[in-house]
């Protein structure tokens, strides 16, 4: 079967299996619609640092939600149609979005339990959120999927180990966004828990992961632009391919009613393909805190630190540094405001760099991005089930090795669950 027509199958069994539940839902009175109507402004669509393009975006959202909750076996499916007019674009002026949740699980006996989740994006609109929390700009379709699986094991009364296996993919339609982007993602590990007391977990990790690019080493009649290496490449695709095996150790603690943390810190070693250095090794951390002051009131804190995969061609990896902040509030009169903001930094080092150029012809360098959002929702009635919303999107980039930028959007929406 070629790739193409596994992609075409894949497609046809989630549709498939979400109209068989939605069949099943509706009989049982458990489905859900609900639509968005959005209206945007952005003050820079190209993300450029001189030729700034203002536009305005119409978008309406569709969203169907399947639930069927069962203590031995249940079903969640979610689907969302995004139509968009784009004011600005120089194609594809309309664009049509698909995404599709799946989630089942199932308990086979008290200790034994299975769960399958499948995330599927068909996307018109090629504004992807990359790695980095960067904006790709483009008109190039592309669908993704990533399909996990997990086999829950209860191995003694306080002890829960979980073996787990994702595969990712992303697809292009665009020959040339394609030839460099398009990868698979192969993963699998084990976690152990352990509820040592009743208000923590004890936590230890073992985990692998391959990371295919489709045409890396391809040879090619162009030469592809490697940022920091500008004018040094063959033409040939460069392999960001790699492999990389990961253990810690970690805790999850209920402190309070009103106060949860989580955190891990680990070992992480990748070996490459094709790079100019046969592997790189680093501790990697990530720890997280939910503060609830109030029953109207939720901060959530988070930072991490790990080898991370590359956004741009000329590296295999990136040392990744990433802060992120979000507040949720809500006012008498049904009026909830929501600030968030996300910090990272991204640093390329020459010997990480792609085996098709010199290490010393490289320009090592880091990138920091940054993101705020503020949003208003106000309630039009007391079953949260009627919206009318406003909100600002602020992005920066400053980069040693692409373009810097600077970003704002504003919208507003109406949104009804029905």
């Amino acid at each position: 079967m070629t790739e193409k027509n596994a992609l075409v199958l894949r497609i046809g069994m989630t549709a498939i299996m979400t109209v068989w539940m939605a069949g099943s839902a509706m009989a049982a009175d458990r489905i859900s619609v609900g639509n968005s109507l959005h209206m945007e402004y952005d003050d820079n669509i190209a993300q450029s640092k001189t030729d700034k393009i203002d536009s305005v975006k119409v978008t309406n959202q569709i969203s169907l939600t399947l639930a069927y909750p069962g203590e031995v076996s249940g079903v969640n499916a979610r689907y969302h149609m995004i139509a968009s007019w784009w004011e600005a674009r120089k194609s594809n002026e309309w664009t049509f979005d698909h995404l599709v949740d799946f989630d089942w699980s199932r308990k086979l006996t008290p200790q034994l339990g299975l769960n399958v989740t499948d995330r599927f994006v068909r996307r018109d609109n090629s504004e992807l959120i990359d790695e980095d929390g960067r904006t790709v700009v483009g008109e190039s379709s592309y669908l993704y999927n990533s399909l996990s699986g997990a086999v829950n094991v209860g191995v003694t009364a306080q002890t829960l180990a979980v073996v787990s296996g994702r595969w990712q993919l992303l697809r292009y339609e665009d020959e040339g966004q394609a030839e460099r982007e398009d990868y698979d993602i192969y993963a699998g590990g084990i976690t152990l828990r352990n509820q040592y007391r009743r208000d923590a977990v004890l936590l230890g990790e073992l985990r692998y992961e391959k990371t295919s690019y489709v045409d890396g080493g391809k040879t090619v009649d162009y030469s592809p632009v490697l940022p920091g290496a500008e004018g040094k490449g063959r033409r040939q695709i460069p392999d960001r391919s790699h492999s990389a095996i990961m253990g810690g150790v970690g805790l999850e603690q209920n402190f309070s009613p009103n106060l949860i943390g989580r955190a891990s810190v680990g070992y992480m070693l990748k070996e490459f393909d094709a790079a100019n250095t046969d592997n790189e090794s680093a501790p990697y951390a990530d720890a997280a805190v939910t503060i609830a002051s109030d029953p109207r009131t939720r901060l959530t804190l988070g930072a991490s630190y790990s080898l991370y995969q590359s956004s741009l061609l000329s590296f295999s990896t990136q040392r990744r540094t990433a802060f992120s902040a979000s507040l949720g509030r809500d006012l008498p009169g049904q009026l909830s405001l929501y600030l968030a903001g996300t910090y990272v930094n991204s640093d390329y080092q020459a010997k990480t760099s792609v085996d098709t150029v010199r290490e010393s012809e490289v320009r090592e360098g880091s990138e920091d991005a940054v993101a705020l959002s503020a949003r208003a929702v106000y309630w039009v009635d007391r079953p949260r089930k009627n919206a009318i919303e406003a909100g600002w999107t602020f992005t920066d980039l400053n980069s040693d090795l692409r373009s810097d930028y600077t970003r704002n959007r504003y919208d507003v929406a109406w949104r009804i669950q029905l």
